[in-house]
């Protein structure tokens, strides 16, 4: 029972991340910096947009090397309403 749990928990740390397909994703962090708006404010921002469907969202996991593992992360892109 020991080693299966060891073994589920390496399994862990070999997980690849869950990276966004195609051009134009950038994280909440990312669009803060580039608008130069708090954390509060961007997020409304996002999710207003979302709601007028004029951005999309992936949930996935990228490496941390702060953590030393895969955490989950969020990214966003503008859809183009052309």
């Amino acid at each position: 029972m020991e080693i299966e749990w060891a073994k589920n928990l390496e399994n862990v740390h070999k997980q690849v991340a869950r990276l966004p397909d195609g051009d134009g994703w950038f994280t909440a962090e990312q669009f803060m910096q580039k608008t130069n708006t708090g954390r509060a404010k961007s997020y409304k921002m996002i999710k207003q947009m979302q709601l007028d469907g004029k951005m999309e969202h992936f949930q996935g996991s990228d490496y941390n090397p702060q953590l030393g593992h895969n955490c989950r992360r969020v990214w966003y892109r503008f859809i183009n309403t052309d």
